[in-house]
């Protein structure tokens, strides 16, 4: 535990943290006989450029800040709620090598930010700037989008297992996928389509945030046979699939699709709007059930349940 100007980890064996580490300027796990740098539940925080050949190791609820360049050609390997921040701009977090996606949480929390296409466990877009997605991203855990920064998933694919919680701004670009299989909750967050892109929603959906309808579509794709609730809300296309009973179950506020309909036929998928007030003005192509009690669903354009 001390403050350095460049730090090296060397050799074989593990060489562990005792305290905070400050480094001002580098630190490098070399990849000879495959040291390992352990920060245990420590903090170790890097001003200038992180270089894992080795393996870094954080454990418990340890945090590596690297406020320069990150790469790592190596393992990163994490438990507990372990955490990695990396605040490199632009392309400076070109590498993240092996990274355990199985515990810890990688944060993005520099400004104008490539989040890298790789697995995680949970991760977090955090402080200003938009954090841009350069690939397929997965986690296996959660994703939190907070307060002020913005999540640009550009035109690839974000899957996520766990709870995805969007405080800041989601945004989906053209033919951009957000595929949430876990709850959803935008609460005070907003969602921005600027295209063909979907919004995937397999589980309980809290708050869709303040949601654009000109462009993109929301889709409730829950599998199990259980039921799913469809929040009332304005949407540009809705498309309700899976195999499961989808329900709008309040009545307020009523529920306008701007764009067009799909309710699919995947197994058994139903499409309940109950005593709600449901308006479609594009199309309204029913290929699986639509279930109406003593609301009223009003088709403004083209209606199909052929």
């Amino acid at each position: 535990a001390d403050d350095y100007f460049n730090l090296e980890i060397d050799e074989a064996g593990t060489k562990t943290a005792q305290g905070a580490v400050n480094v001002a300027g580098t630190l490098t796990v070399q990849s000879t006989d495959t040291p390992i740098y352990d920060i245990a539940a420590t903090t170790t925080t890097v001003t200038g450029t992180s270089t894992i050949a080795g393996t870094l190791n954080i454990n418990g609820s340890g945090v590596y800040d690297a406020n320069g360049d990150f790469a790592a050609s190596g393992a990163i390997t994490m438990d507990g709620t372990a955490r990695l921040q990396l605040s490199a701009t632009g392309s400076g977090v070109s590498n993240l090598g092996t990274l355990d996606d199985a515990a810890g949480t990688v944060e993005y929390d520099g400004g104008t930010q490539n989040v890298l296409a790789v697995t995680y466990y949970d991760l977090e877009i955090d402080q200003t700037g938009v954090k841009t997605a350069q690939g397929a991203v997965t986690a296996n855990g959660t994703l939190t989008v907070q307060s002020a920064a913005t999540y640009d998933i550009a035109a690839t694919t974000t899957t996520v297992t766990g709870a995805s919680r969007v405080i800041g701004t989601l945004d989906i670009d053209g033919s951009g996928v957000f595929d949430a299989n876990g709850s959803f909750n935008a609460g005070t967050g907003n969602i921005n389509f600027s295209g063909a892109g979907f919004l995937k929603c397999k589980s309980s959906v809290g708050s869709l945030g303040t949601m654009n309808t000109d462009a993109g579509t929301v889709v409730y794709d829950r599998t199990d046979g259980g039921t799913q609730n469809v929040k009332p809300d304005n949407y540009y296309n809705l498309t309700i699939d899976g195999n499961g009973n989808h329900t709008i179950g309040n009545t307020t506020p009523a529920t306008n699709i701007l764009g067009d309909l799909v309710v699919n036929e995947t197994g058994s998928t139903v499409f309940t709007t109950h005593a709600a007030t449901v308006t479609v003005t594009g199309t309204t192509d029913i290929n699986g059930t639509l279930s109406i009690s003593t609301g009223t669903f009003n088709a403004d354009e083209e209606f199909d349940a052929t």
